[in-house]
Protein backbone atom coordinates (compact mmCIF):
# COMPACT_ATOMS: atom_id res chain seq x y z
CA UNK A 1 0.00 0.00 0.00
CA UNK A 2 1.21 3.49 -0.77
CA UNK A 3 -0.12 7.02 -0.95
CA UNK A 4 1.42 9.62 -3.24
CA UNK A 5 0.54 13.15 -2.09
CA UNK A 6 0.62 15.93 -4.66
CA UNK A 7 0.13 19.65 -4.05
CA UNK A 8 -1.34 21.84 -6.79
CA UNK A 9 -1.06 25.60 -6.40
CA UNK A 10 -1.57 28.86 -8.25
CA UNK A 11 -4.88 27.78 -9.83
CA UNK A 12 -3.48 24.36 -10.84
CA UNK A 13 -0.74 25.95 -12.94
CA UNK A 14 2.03 24.41 -10.81
CA UNK A 15 2.40 21.24 -8.75
CA UNK A 16 4.86 19.23 -6.69
CA UNK A 17 4.78 15.57 -5.74
CA UNK A 18 5.74 14.84 -2.15
CA UNK A 19 7.65 11.72 -1.07
CA UNK A 20 5.54 8.55 -1.18
CA UNK A 21 3.93 7.37 2.04
CA UNK A 22 4.14 3.57 2.17
CA UNK A 23 3.77 0.79 4.72
CA UNK A 24 7.46 0.00 4.16
CA UNK A 25 8.76 3.51 4.85
CA UNK A 26 6.30 4.42 7.62
CA UNK A 27 5.42 1.06 9.18
CA UNK A 28 3.11 1.46 12.18
CA UNK A 29 3.12 5.27 12.16
CA UNK A 30 -0.15 7.12 12.68
CA UNK A 31 1.09 10.60 11.76
CA UNK A 32 3.21 11.74 8.80
CA UNK A 33 4.79 15.19 8.90
CA UNK A 34 6.49 16.98 6.04
CA UNK A 35 8.92 19.57 7.37
CA UNK A 36 9.49 22.97 5.80
CA UNK A 37 12.99 22.00 4.66
CA UNK A 38 11.57 19.09 2.62
CA UNK A 39 9.11 21.40 0.88
CA UNK A 40 11.76 24.08 0.31
CA UNK A 41 13.93 21.47 -1.43
CA UNK A 42 11.00 20.77 -3.77
CA UNK A 43 10.61 24.51 -4.50
CA UNK A 44 7.04 24.57 -3.19
CA UNK A 45 6.20 28.23 -3.42
CA UNK A 46 3.01 29.72 -4.74
CA UNK A 47 1.22 33.04 -4.76
CA UNK A 48 -2.42 31.94 -4.96
CA UNK A 49 -4.45 28.98 -3.72
CA UNK A 50 -3.54 25.31 -3.27
CA UNK A 51 -5.13 21.87 -2.95
CA UNK A 52 -3.87 18.44 -1.99
CA UNK A 53 -4.40 15.27 -4.02
CA UNK A 54 -3.85 11.81 -2.52
CA UNK A 55 -3.28 8.94 -4.99
CA UNK A 56 -3.70 5.47 -3.50
CA UNK A 57 -1.95 2.37 -4.87
CA UNK A 58 -1.93 -1.26 -3.79
CA UNK A 59 -4.51 -3.80 -2.67
CA UNK A 60 -4.59 -3.12 1.08
CA UNK A 61 -7.30 -0.81 2.36
CA UNK A 62 -6.09 2.35 4.03
CA UNK A 63 -7.80 5.33 5.60
CA UNK A 64 -6.66 8.93 5.87
CA UNK A 65 -7.63 10.57 9.13
CA UNK A 66 -9.20 13.97 9.09
CA UNK A 67 -8.54 16.79 9.63
CA UNK A 68 -5.40 17.24 7.55
CA UNK A 69 -3.54 20.14 9.11
CA UNK A 70 -1.55 22.54 6.94
CA UNK A 71 0.74 25.23 8.32
CA UNK A 72 1.29 27.95 5.71
CA UNK A 73 4.17 30.40 5.93
CA UNK A 74 3.62 33.74 4.25
CA UNK A 75 6.61 35.70 2.96
CA UNK A 76 6.32 39.43 2.48
CA UNK A 77 6.73 40.52 -1.10
CA UNK A 78 9.02 43.50 -1.50
CA UNK A 79 7.25 44.49 -4.72
CA UNK A 80 3.70 44.58 -3.33
CA UNK A 81 2.28 47.81 -1.99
Amino acid sequence: MSIVPKIYYDNFQSSITLPTISTTLYSGQKKILYQAAELDALAASGTENFCIELNFAGTAEVAVGLPILVDVEEDSDENSQ
